[in-house]
């Protein structure tokens, strides 16, 4: 199968509740969110993907940019590749959960633990995750 990208940039909105968007196959596609696009986006609460609002299998870089308008209510799940955070907008990624091989912040986005979009109502997402400690023994 070929490589299909989620790919929102310019100027628009994105809406959707109850979302996952898997990119996997042979050649898995990116997430590229750029701009001044406002994206609203929330994980499904129940079923097989519960929790889960992007899944990547692939080794490329997701580039997640955004604004004050958006939001990302869910896990992001790329084991393989780099999750990539820009932009100017604290509340953001208040409900958000990452799992990547490599995790870059630039700007002034931050990973908060909130349990709460900006406007005050609860996340979908709002599963408490205890922290891991991991030492390198040589």
């Amino acid at each position: 199968m070929a490589s299909t990208d989620f790919d929102a940039q310019g100027t628009g909105s994105i809406t959707g509740t109850g979302v996952t968007i898997v990119l996997t196959g042979a050649t898995p596609g990116n997430v590229t969110t750029n701009g001044n696009t406002i994206i609203k986006l929330t994980a499904p609460s129940t079923g097989a993907y519960a929790n889960m609002l992007f899944i990547g299998n692939g080794t490329g870089t997701q580039k997640i940019n955004g604004n004050s308008g958006s939001f990302y209510d869910g896990a992001m799940y790329f084991p393989n590749g780099i999750a990539q955070f820009q932009g100017s907008a604290t509340g953001m990624f208040n409900c958000a959960m990452v799992v990547a091989n490599f995790v870059d912040f630039t700007g002034n986005a931050s990973l908060q633990n909130t349990l709460q979009h900006p406007d005050g109502s609860a996340c979908q997402a709002a599963t408490q995750v205890q922290g891991k400690n991991v030492r390198l023994i040589a």
